[in-house]
C-alpha cells in the first residue's frame, strides 16, 4: 500500500487537548449525525503502538493523537488506533474515524 507523503496530510486525526483518560465521556456532538454509522465498503482497523501512531498520523503539539484514518482514494482504507486504550475510548475513536470514512472532515 502506498500513501502520499507526508502521512499527516492524508490523515484525519482524532485529537484531544485533554488527557486521554478524560475522553471516557467523549460526546459525539462534533460529528454530524449523517456521518455516523458503519462505512460503506471495506476497511481495516489496525491497533498500533504510540510510536507508529506518531509516524502514521503525525504529531500534533499539545494534543493526544489516539488514531487516524488513511484513505488513498483507491479503496485502501485503514483506521489506525493506539493500542492499550480502554474499551470506551477505543469505541469513541472508532466512531470518530468511521465518520471520516463516511466523508466527514474536521471543520
Amino acid at each position: 500500500m502506498r500513501w502520499a507523503a507526508p502521512y499527516a496530510s492524508a490523515a484525519c486525526l482524532f485529537c484531544s487537548a485533554v488527557q486521554a483518560a478524560s475522553i471516557e465521556g467523549y460526546a459525539f456532538g462534533d460529528v454530524p449525525a449523517e456521518f455516523l454509522g458503519e462505512p460503506v465498503g471495506q476497511y481495516v482497523v489496525n491497533h498500533v503502538s504510540a510510536r507508529l501512531i506518531d509516524i502514521m498520523c503525525g504529531v500534533v503539539p499539545g494534543r493526544v493523537v489516539l488514531g487516524c484514518t488513511l484513505d488513498d482514494g483507491k479503496n485502501n482504507r485503514v483506521i489506525f488506533v493506539k493500542e492499550g486504550l480502554s474499551p470506551a475510548v477505543e469505541a469513541a475513536v472508532l466512531i470518530h474515524e468511521k465518520a471520516h470514512l463516511n466523508g466527514w472532515e474536521h471543520g
